[in-house]
């Protein structure tokens, strides 16, 4: 019996002695992904950035796509992608003609296109080269009607004479 008097005096007393101590979580090892692995990610949060996405549908996309990565890593895939958008910002408009052109080229050889995609796609190479014949358009006044100056002259109580006298007698500058 004295063996368990001597265990008794061991056991904790205290409540806050009692408790089992939590063991770490092991860190996570850290990968580095492969430049086209980080290619692959800042396209894939480019795309999501044109859809308009807010930071925070893209995280969980991201997460969805990826697994569970950290959120600053995200960050950093979304300012890159960011900074992508700004640089071809700066592009110039014959390498846009270009880009369209290889793009539209590309629709028209797919055989998955629709025909009107293909018929779109050939107006809009057109009209880039300039093959398109220039559109015309008309000015008109309010809710389609006529320009305000016939407007004037009529409740003017001018005849046709006057106005003809008018005109002639006006100085035509090259200014609109």
């Amino acid at each position: 019996m004295e063996d368990l008097d001597v265990l008794e005096m061991v056991q904790p007393t205290r409540k806050r002695d009692s408790h089992v101590m939590k063991t770490r979580k092991a860190p996570r090892k850290r990968v580095m992904p492969t430049a086209d692995e980080v290619e692959e990610r800042t396209e894939f949060v480019m795309e999501l950035e044109a859809q308009y996405m807010h930071e925070g549908q893209i995280k969980r996309m991201f997460r969805e796509k990826y697994g569970d990565v950290h959120y600053t890593t995200i960050l950093d895939y979304i300012q890159r992608a960011r900074a992508r958008f700004k640089q071809s910002a700066n592009v110039k408009p014959s390498d846009v003609s270009e880009r369209a052109m290889a793009f539209y080229q590309a629709v028209i050889r797919d055989p998955c296109s629709t025909v009107t995609e293909r018929i779109k796609a050939q107006e809009r190479m057109d009209k880039i080269f300039g093959i398109e014949a220039p559109s015309r358009s008309e000015l008109s006044g309010v809710n389609g009607g006529a320009i305000q100056i016939e407007q004037l002259i009529a409740a003017s109580e001018l005849t046709p004479d006057d106005v003809r006298r008018a005109l002639a007698q006006t100085v035509v500058t090259g200014e609109d």
